[in-house]
């Protein structure tokens, strides 16, 4: 069970992470994905911690989430090593999208548009 952390405390974990994906990234498709996809969370986040409006935050992570949720099973059925470096890091990208998708559309519209 993952503690539960703030949208930045989350996104700085995530980030942090990219570094060292990005290393192995070259090993297969599993290590190549996991990063690509951790690296473009950390892009949605780094807009969400922003208040950046112009995203519909719950359309986005509901998309995201069937992305790791996928990346998770695939996990599951790997070697003992690729999930324990894996699965805790997909779990707090799972945690982490539902955080997003809590955001709230602005009354006023989002993607710069209102009404």
């Amino acid at each position: 069970m993952l503690t539960q952390m703030t949208l930045a405390d989350n996104l700085a974990v995530l980030e942090s992470s990219v570094p060292g994906l990005k290393a192995e990234r070259n090993k297969g498709a599993l290590q190549n994905d996991v990063y690509e996809a951790i690296e473009d969370l950390c892009h949605l986040g780094q807009r969400a911690v922003a208040n950046d409006t112009c995203i519909n935050y719950p359309a986005r992570a509901k998309s995201d989430l069937a992305l790791f949720r996928k990346l998770c099973s695939i996990v599951s059925d790997r070697s003992a090593e690729d999930r324990d470096r894996y699965q805790a890091l997909l779990d707090r990208a799972i945690e982490f999208l539902w955080q997003i998708a809590q955001i709230p559309l602005p009354t006023d519209g989002h993607l710069e548009f209102s009404g």
